[in-house]
């Protein structure tokens, strides 16, 4: 008898090891970011100085792997801007960058380029989606290159003024721009990179003519102001932008979710939720949404299989964090996850990733 009582726990033993490894949402292993506070009470040149105090050998680092996706031919120009590229960046998002290169010891034009790489090179996988109930969730997989690096320099920052979190912020350390925010029982935001093309030059263009805003300082702005959530919509829809993009946002309240495709000048599409129609996501990866996404970067069809399969009456942050770790929604350049709620703030969590 004990015998087979000894068989009996190996075979449970087998049967749990295997079912392990065969689940298919694998979600690897994943931590919670660090949470900070910027104090928007305070002179804009210091408002990052305990952040950057505890991440200050990491930034400059970010800034030289991140060089290596610049065009060639561009570093002469940029070389030749050199820290002019400040004065090209409105208040007081200048000032906060001023702060951050005057603390870390690098050249602040380093630190303007190093906000611009990031709004250029996210690749990204975002829904938003409302349950029976019309709360609406917003969630968002933020894949990158040098994942090993901004997986020890992604935060959430809770932008804060008399003590109260005006807006928060998943973000990178040096960054201060915003690509996943949320305004508490207002909207959520997140950017997701479109491809359009070789851009830099149009970039270079439109930044020196001051006549476009940096996308992730839009997003800041939105979320700082009292917009209500169509306002919101109309401002990232039809402000100029360096660059061409996908702006998805959430609202507090039933079929407040949508999908803004964008280029420079002005939004192409805008795709919105509509429950009673069956529509009750919206997936965005980087591609058009009436097109056809590449069979090599396909995380657009995983992730509408997975949401068909969890199902508008089981939607919770927990079923949409399973979603967002089947591969290949899940890969090896995913950073962190966000999990957001307009109508209920305190779900906002991120998960630093490790597949």
């Amino acid at each position: 008898a004990p015998s087979h009582d000894k068989m009996a726990i190996l075979f449970q033993l087998v049967l749990a090891v295997v079912t392990i490894m065969t689940t298919p949402a694998l979600s690897g292993h994943a931590e919670p970011a660090k949470e900070f506070i910027v104090d928007l009470d305070t002179d804009p040149q210091h408002r990052w100085s305990e952040i950057v105090a505890a991440y200050k050998q990491e930034i400059p680092m970010a800034m030289e792997l991140l060089k290596h996706y610049l065009p060639s031919e561009l570093l002469p120009i940029l070389d030749l801007l050199g820290d002019d590229l400040y004065t090209y960046i409105p208040y007081p998002y200048n000032q906060e960058i001023l702060g951050m290169a005057l603390q870390v010891g690098m050249p602040v034009g380093d630190v303007v380029l190093l906000n611009l790489l990031y709004d250029l090179t996210a690749g990204c996988t975002s829904i938003v989606a409302e349950d029976t109930n019309g709360l609406i969730y917003h969630v968002r997989n933020m894949d990158y290159h040098m994942t090993t690096l901004l997986r020890n320099v992604t935060i959430v920052v809770h932008f804060q003024s008399k003590g109260k979190t005006l807006y928060s912020s998943t973000t990178f350390v040096g960054y201060v721009g915003i690509l996943t925010g949320q305004k508490p029982n207002m909207y959520t935001i997140s950017l997701d990179e479109r491809h359009a093309g070789e851009q830099w030059e149009n970039l270079i263009e439109a930044l020196l003519n001051h006549k476009a805003y940096f996308n992730s300082f839009l997003i800041r702005d939105v979320l700082a102001s009292d917009y209500v959530f169509e306002s919101a919509v109309k401002q990232l829809a039809y402000t100029p932008l360096i660059a061409p993009s996908y702006i998805i946002v959430g609202g507090a309240a039933p079929r407040q979710g949508v999908v803004i495709t964008r280029d420079r000048m002005s939004a192409l599409n805008i795709w919105e939720l509509n429950a009673e129609e069956n529509k009750w996501f919206l997936v965005e990866t980087n591609y058009d949404h009436w097109t056809t996404p590449p069979p090599s970067d396909d995380r657009r069809d995983p992730a509408i299989k997975e949401m068909n399969e969890l199902g508008c009456e089981n939607l919770s942050a927990e079923g949409l964090f399973n979603v967002l770790s089947t591969p290949p929604v899940l890969n090896n350049g995913t950073v962190y996850t966000t999990l957001m709620s307009a109508g209920q703030p305190d779900i906002y969590k991120t998960y630093i990733r490790y597949p």
